[in-house]
C-alpha cells in the first residue's frame, strides 16, 4: 500500500506543477509537495524489517499484523469531549436523534468512512480471519457471512 500511495503522490506532484508553474519572481523555489518517505526508514518504521528498533521512548516497533491487539484510541482524557453537543447539520451516521433540539451527543460515534474508500488491506484481512470483525463504518466491505 506504501507503494501506490508513493506513486500516487509523484503522479500528483507531477499534475500540480503542470497546472500551477513556477512563479519566476520568485527568489527561493518552493519545496516539492508531498509526503516523502526514507527507504531504509520505512522498512525499520512501517514494515518492521529491523526487530531491534525502538521509538524514542524505548517501546519496540511492531510488525504489522492484522490480527494484532485491536488500539481502543478513546483515551480518559478524551471522554469529556464526546458529551459536548454536536449540531445535526454535521450528523454523519443516521439514527442520532437530537437530544437538544438540533443537537445530539456523539458519544464514541466512528469516523465516517465512505462506501468507495479504499482501506489497508489489513482490515479486510482482519475481518475475513476473525467474524467478530465487523466495524460499523465498513459495512460496505463486510464479507458475506454463511
Amino acid at each position: 500500500m506504501l507503494d501506490e500511495l508513493e506513486r500516487q503522490e509523484i503522479a500528483a506532484d507531477r499534475e500540480d506543477r503542470t497546472k500551477c508553474p513556477p512563479d519566476p519572481g520568485r527568489s527561493l523555489p518552493l519545496p516539492p509537495p508531498g509526503l516523502k518517505l526514507n527507504p531504509k526508514r520505512r522498512k525499520v518504521h512501517f514494515e518492521g524489517a529491523n526487530p531491534k528498533a525502538s521509538a524514542l521512548d524505548g517501546t519496540p516497533y511492531a510488525r504489522p499484523d492484522a490480527m494484532a491487539e485491536i488500539h481502543d484510541s478513546m483515551s480518559v482524557w478524551w471522554y469529556p469531549l464526546e458529551i459536548l453537543p454536536k449540531s445535526i447539520k454535521r450528523r454523519r451516521w443516521p439514527g442520532r436523534l437530537p437530544v437538544f433540539w438540533k443537537w445530539y451527543l456523539p458519544l464514541e460515534e466512528p469516523r465516517f468512512i465512505p462506501d468507495d474508500h479504499q482501506v489497508d488491506g489489513s482490515v479486510t484481512e482482519r475481518m475475513a480471519r476473525w467474524p467478530f470483525y465487523r466495524p460499523q463504518n465498513l459495512r460496505a466491505k463486510w464479507p458475506d457471512d454463511p
